[in-house]
Protein backbone atom coordinates (compact mmCIF):
# COMPACT_ATOMS: atom_id res chain seq x y z
CA UNK A 1 0.00 0.00 0.00
CA UNK A 2 1.27 3.50 -0.89
CA UNK A 3 2.38 5.97 1.89
CA UNK A 4 -0.99 8.20 1.12
CA UNK A 5 -3.25 5.09 0.89
CA UNK A 6 -2.61 4.37 4.30
CA UNK A 7 -2.71 7.40 5.58
CA UNK A 8 -6.24 6.99 4.73
CA UNK A 9 -6.81 3.84 5.84
CA UNK A 10 -4.72 2.97 8.06
CA UNK A 11 -7.08 2.74 11.04
CA UNK A 12 -9.52 0.27 8.70
CA UNK A 13 -6.48 -2.09 7.67
CA UNK A 14 -5.90 -2.06 12.08
CA UNK A 15 -8.99 -2.76 13.10
CA UNK A 16 -9.50 -5.67 10.16
CA UNK A 17 -5.45 -6.77 11.22
CA UNK A 18 -6.93 -6.85 14.82
CA UNK A 19 -10.36 -8.74 14.34
CA UNK A 20 -8.29 -11.32 12.66
CA UNK A 21 -5.69 -11.48 14.94
CA UNK A 22 -8.59 -12.08 17.57
CA UNK A 23 -8.29 -15.27 19.64
CA UNK A 24 -10.69 -17.80 17.14
CA UNK A 25 -12.66 -19.76 19.77
CA UNK A 26 -13.96 -16.50 21.40
CA UNK A 27 -15.27 -14.79 18.17
CA UNK A 28 -16.06 -17.91 16.29
CA UNK A 29 -19.48 -18.45 17.53
CA UNK A 30 -22.35 -16.83 19.70
CA UNK A 31 -25.13 -18.71 22.08
CA UNK A 32 -28.50 -17.99 19.83
CA UNK A 33 -31.44 -18.31 21.66
CA UNK A 34 -33.80 -19.56 19.52
CA UNK A 35 -36.66 -17.95 20.62
CA UNK A 36 -35.92 -14.87 20.59
CA UNK A 37 -32.19 -14.33 18.51
CA UNK A 38 -32.58 -10.21 18.37
CA UNK A 39 -30.14 -9.71 21.44
CA UNK A 40 -27.94 -12.04 20.35
CA UNK A 41 -27.67 -10.71 16.14
CA UNK A 42 -27.55 -7.12 17.51
CA UNK A 43 -24.17 -7.89 19.89
CA UNK A 44 -22.79 -9.71 17.20
CA UNK A 45 -23.80 -7.55 14.32
CA UNK A 46 -22.42 -4.40 16.45
CA UNK A 47 -19.47 -6.15 17.51
CA UNK A 48 -18.42 -7.19 13.24
CA UNK A 49 -18.70 -2.92 12.66
CA UNK A 50 -15.49 -1.48 12.49
CA UNK A 51 -17.09 1.84 12.89
CA UNK A 52 -18.54 1.81 16.57
CA UNK A 53 -22.19 2.99 16.02
CA UNK A 54 -23.52 5.37 18.71
CA UNK A 55 -26.45 3.90 20.77
CA UNK A 56 -29.02 6.22 19.69
CA UNK A 57 -27.97 5.79 16.26
CA UNK A 58 -28.95 2.11 16.61
CA UNK A 59 -32.44 0.60 15.60
CA UNK A 60 -32.86 -3.39 14.44
CA UNK A 61 -34.65 -2.73 12.07
CA UNK A 62 -31.91 -0.04 9.97
CA UNK A 63 -30.29 -1.83 7.00
CA UNK A 64 -27.00 -2.68 8.02
CA UNK A 65 -25.77 -0.48 4.92
CA UNK A 66 -27.48 2.46 6.22
CA UNK A 67 -25.32 1.61 9.77
CA UNK A 68 -22.05 1.78 7.31
CA UNK A 69 -21.17 -2.33 7.16
CA UNK A 70 -19.81 -2.69 4.18
CA UNK A 71 -18.59 -6.17 2.61
CA UNK A 72 -15.75 -7.28 5.54
CA UNK A 73 -17.60 -6.95 8.32
CA UNK A 74 -20.79 -8.54 6.62
CA UNK A 75 -18.73 -11.55 5.76
CA UNK A 76 -17.41 -11.81 9.44
CA UNK A 77 -21.01 -11.47 10.66
CA UNK A 78 -22.12 -14.23 8.36
CA UNK A 79 -19.10 -16.69 9.31
CA UNK A 80 -19.43 -16.33 12.75
CA UNK A 81 -24.03 -16.43 12.44
CA UNK A 82 -23.33 -19.82 10.68
CA UNK A 83 -20.49 -21.39 13.37
CA UNK A 84 -23.40 -20.29 15.65
CA UNK A 85 -26.25 -22.06 14.35
CA UNK A 86 -23.95 -25.28 13.15
CA UNK A 87 -22.54 -25.28 17.28
CA UNK A 88 -26.19 -25.22 18.27
CA UNK A 89 -28.53 -28.37 18.86
CA UNK A 90 -30.78 -27.39 16.70
CA UNK A 91 -31.82 -30.02 14.23
CA UNK A 92 -32.52 -27.92 11.34
CA UNK A 93 -29.18 -24.88 12.10
CA UNK A 94 -26.44 -27.83 12.62
CA UNK A 95 -27.46 -29.60 8.67
CA UNK A 96 -27.87 -26.43 6.85
CA UNK A 97 -25.44 -23.18 5.75
CA UNK A 98 -26.42 -19.94 5.62
CA UNK A 99 -26.40 -18.27 1.92
CA UNK A 100 -23.79 -16.36 1.61
CA UNK A 101 -26.03 -13.70 0.69
CA UNK A 102 -27.84 -13.66 3.88
CA UNK A 103 -27.00 -10.40 5.44
CA UNK A 104 -27.94 -8.72 1.77
CA UNK A 105 -31.10 -10.63 1.34
CA UNK A 106 -32.09 -9.69 5.52
CA UNK A 107 -30.35 -6.14 5.69
CA UNK A 108 -31.21 -5.73 9.12
CA UNK A 109 -31.29 -7.34 12.67
CA UNK A 110 -34.88 -7.50 12.80
CA UNK A 111 -35.67 -8.84 8.94
CA UNK A 112 -32.30 -11.57 9.87
CA UNK A 113 -34.06 -12.32 13.60
CA UNK A 114 -37.21 -12.82 11.98
CA UNK A 115 -36.51 -14.83 8.97
CA UNK A 116 -34.30 -16.98 11.41
CA UNK A 117 -36.82 -17.90 13.58
CA UNK A 118 -39.40 -18.72 10.71
CA UNK A 119 -36.51 -20.85 9.03
CA UNK A 120 -35.97 -22.49 12.25
CA UNK A 121 -39.82 -23.02 12.84
CA UNK A 122 -39.73 -24.66 9.16
CA UNK A 123 -42.37 -21.41 7.84
CA UNK A 124 -39.57 -20.88 5.58
CA UNK A 125 -38.16 -23.08 3.33
CA UNK A 126 -34.62 -22.18 3.37
CA UNK A 127 -31.83 -19.86 3.77
CA UNK A 128 -29.33 -21.70 1.89
CA UNK A 129 -29.13 -20.59 -1.83
CA UNK A 130 -26.51 -23.27 -2.54
CA UNK A 131 -28.56 -26.04 -3.98
CA UNK A 132 -30.47 -23.55 -6.01
CA UNK A 133 -27.26 -22.17 -7.57
CA UNK A 134 -25.95 -25.45 -8.02
CA UNK A 135 -28.85 -26.44 -9.62
CA UNK A 136 -29.03 -23.37 -12.19
CA UNK A 137 -25.21 -23.74 -12.60
CA UNK A 138 -25.73 -27.49 -13.69
CA UNK A 139 -28.29 -26.70 -16.62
Amino acid sequence: MRPIELCFFESDVNAVIKGIAQDNTSCSSISLHFESPQPALRDLAQSCMLDHVEPNVWNDEIDFIVLRMDSLPAIIFRRVLDASLRNSDHPTATTHSLSFDIICSYPSVFSLATALGMWLQGSLSDLSTTEEMQNLFSR
